[in-house]
């Protein structure tokens, strides 16, 4: 696809220092949801200067609605993107806010995907709590994000920047594909040399919210350890070889630094029979699961699987769908140090589907399910859990009290209604 993009900066104002009486909600409403119409971009945030951070966005263009605005002209989106960067969490000190315009003139049409990146300047040595609001205008739909800068040590994530070795460009996801070349970028170490430690785990899938359990502590202990060097272009290149996940330091004393993830297959699609067998543990028993794997025609037990819990064929390709794509849509949205649908906010989505109201802050997430203000709605709640290999590790709030509402919408599916 032939695009041609343009960035509009409507306002950009810096306030260093300054108290701002505008106290914005400490935390945003939001729906996580698998339609097109949702535009569920990626975001990442590189400290690439002392003073300068830039927030890089990927956007799937057919997640944002193009207008023709004459004969003359090709289709064109008109995306609103506001960031406010506060000093502190209670959202009260304004020190950075950028407002952009970003219309992508779409030349053939096609499927492709949308990047663009922002900047701003903050000091480094403090903590910033990032605030965003991504408005599609010709979707009349907004979405809010909410980030914390960390400033206070160049040794962390943010500190480092990767790139794909055939077109430079970012990647904004912390999943790498199976033949990247990889540019790794740290523009404030001066250093010849990155430590890259390399894990290959297996996590068990989370238990249903009922379930109180307590995760095994992780070994930190590598499986194996290599060098980077910076070659002649003054750039460490990273050629992924094995599946699991390397995890850069430049700094041996510490645990934090940069991770990227290789999953098996096409991560985050589902492309195999094996992998969609794997998905559907949350829904069938040990011996179910056996049988399914039995004759290793995975396809053959998969598709018999959905048959026997469906009224009819065309029933049964309707929940695949539904099921499948949740799945999918987990890996985008939740993938940490495990795919996304393997994490409790993936086991949520996948069985519930997307929550009515979603609550988001620095500090964690709360879902709702049915009216906020109805007493018989399901509420989640997830804390994000420091984690130095992600900064997408929520942990789920279990109580034995969701046990009914969970066998009820598992059971539904077993009979072959989809939730």
């Amino acid at each position: 696809m032939m695009r041609i993009m343009s960035i509009l900066f409507v306002s950009s104002a810096v306030f260093f220092g300054c108290s701002n009486s505008e106290n914005i909600a400490k935390t945003n409403v939001s729906k996580y949801n698998s339609v097109t119409t949702e535009i569920s971009p990626q975001i990442k945030i590189y400290n690439k200067l002392e003073d300068i951070t830039t927030i890089y966005f990927k956007i799937n263009s057919s997640k944002i609605i193009y207008k023709i605005k004459n004969e003359l002209s090709p289709p064109e989106s008109n995306l609103l993107v506001n960031c406010r960067v506060y000093a502190d969490k209670n959202y009260l000190q304004l020190v950075d806010s950028m407002l952009a315009i970003v219309k992508d003139k779409l030349v053939d049409k096609g499927q492709s995907e949308l990047q663009f990146n922002l900047s701003c300047k903050l000091p480094e040595g403090k903590e910033y709590h990032l605030k965003i609001e991504l408005s599609d205008q010709y979707g009349n739909r907004s979405e809010f994000f909410n980030f914390i800068i960390d400033k206070t040590n160049k040794v962390n994530r943010q500190y480092f920047q990767a790139m794909n070795a055939k077109d430079s460009k970012t990647i904004v996801s912390d999943y790498i594909q199976n033949t990247d070349s990889i540019i790794l970028q740290n523009e404030n170490f001066g250093g010849n040399k990155i430590i890259c430690k390399y894990y290959n785990r297996f996590f068990p899938l989370p238990p249903p919210p009922f379930s109180v359990y307590q995760p095994r502590p992780f070994n930190y202990a590598a499986d194996s350890t290599f060098t980077l060097e910076r070659n002649e272009n003054n750039q460490f290149i990273f050629l992924p070889k094995s599946f699991g996940f390397y995890h850069f330091i430049i700094d041996t004393l510490q645990k934090e630094g940069f991770t990227l993830f290789k999953f098996k297959g096409n991560y985050p699609e589902l492309k195999n029979y094996e992998s969609l067998a794997e998905s559907v543990r949350y829904l069938c028993s040990s011996d179910e699961y056996k049988e399914i794997s039995a004759s290793g025609n995975f396809r053959t037990g998969i598709e018999n699987y959905w048959l026997n819990n469906s009224a009819t064929k065309l029933k049964a390709k309707e929940n695949i769908r539904i099921y499948y794509n949740r799945i999918e849509q987990s890996n985008k949205l939740f993938s940490s140090h495990t795919q996304g649908w393997k994490t409790d906010r993936g086991l949520i989505y996948t069985i519930y589907g997307s929550p009515n109201i979603v609550y988001k802050s620095d500090f964690g997430e709360q879902w709702i399910y049915g009216e906020e203000t109805n007493s018989l709605s399901v509420r989640f709640s997830f804390a994000k859990v420091m984690n130095p290999f992600t900064d997408n590790d929520y942990r789920l709030s279990r109580d034995e009290a969701y046990k009914p509402s969970w066998y009820r919408i598992v059971e539904n599916w077993r009979s072959g209604r989809a939730y």
